[in-house]
């Protein structure tokens, strides 16, 4: 028996489980924020046919949906990755993305030809440009209306002034924030080991971040291009890698042990030019 669809409220739902050659799920529907699709998770689903990311997935392992029947995909929050033949052998004739993704070779392999990829106007997509020039996938640019295809989709490109506070560590884990629009204000009340590569580059009117606990590593061009004027740290941080704040209008910002700070860290920060100042407060 088919049924009509499977909805995923809480990540814990499909965490460790295996759907593999379940012949019942026929529309499958993430209304959480997910932090991976396992390998194989979904592979060989063959009546599903539809599968609807509504918020964050940080990454879609190799062949966690391979020889179904999916014919559309949507992506309405940010992805960090789609690993090779995660989607291959569906006949899938769209896939829409609100955001840049990373793609791995053949994440989309053996798919209907004449596959397309809807992209949100006014975004960059540089990552699926190259993918879709590579493999001849067409890209079609749509409007914000005409991608919404229920009238309950979750919109996080929104215009905000939001405070995203981060409590625990697994809301960062293996997911990206890249390109959000609606965070004005970001917390850290937890300790935190390592921001991933460009986790939230061109969050453009993100103004304030404040880490109230230490800070082990920040990644390679991890807050570039905001539009960060405030940057607290009130414990300790040790690394920040190339470009990890780049791009920001930064003016100054202080530290209270010493860091390890790439060369290119803070590269075009101070309003654009040289105005900017490092400060070390040892108490």
């Amino acid at each position: 028996m088919v049924k009509e669809a499977l909805i995923i409220k809480n990540q814990n739902e499909i965490r460790n489980k295996l759907y593999s050659s379940n012949e019942e799920i026929k529309k499958l529907e993430f209304q959480c924020c997910i932090d991976e699709v396992f390998s194989c998770q979904f592979e060989g689903c063959y009546n599903l046919d539809n599968v609807v990311f509504k918020k964050d997935v940080g990454i879609i392992e190799t062949d966690a949906f391979t020889s179904c029947n999916i014919k559309k995909i949507f992506f309405y929050g940010n992805v960090g990755l789609i690993q090779k033949g995660a989607f291959s052998d569906n006949p899938i004739k769209e896939a829409f993305f609100s955001t840049d993704i990373q793609i791995e070779d053949r994440a989309f392999s053996d798919t209907d030809t004449a596959f397309t990829f809807l992209l949100l106007k006014d975004v960059s997509y540089p990552k699926l440009n190259l993918y879709a020039l590579k493999y001849h996938i067409p890209i079609k640019i749509i409007s914000l209306e005409q991608r919404k295809t229920s009238a309950d989709i979750f919109d996080f490109r929104k215009e905000s002034n939001s405070t995203l506070i981060i409590s625990n560590a697994n809301q960062i884990k293996s997911r990206y924030y890249r390109g959000r629009k609606d965070i004005k204000n970001l917390i850290f009340t937890c300790s935190v080991d390592t921001l991933f590569e460009e986790q939230f580059e061109g969050c453009y009117n993100l103004e304030t971040v404040t880490f109230e606990q230490d800070v082990r590593e920040i990644g390679v061009d991890t807050f570039s291009d905001c539009n960060i004027k405030e940057l607290i740290f009130k414990k300790n941080v040790y690394v920040i890698k190339n470009g990890a704040f780049q791009g920001n209008p930064l003016v100054e910002v202080s530290f209270n042990n010493d860091v390890l700070i790439a060369k290119s860290a803070f590269y075009n920060c101070g309003n654009y030019s040289d105005n900017f100042c490092i400060r070390i407060d040892n108490g």
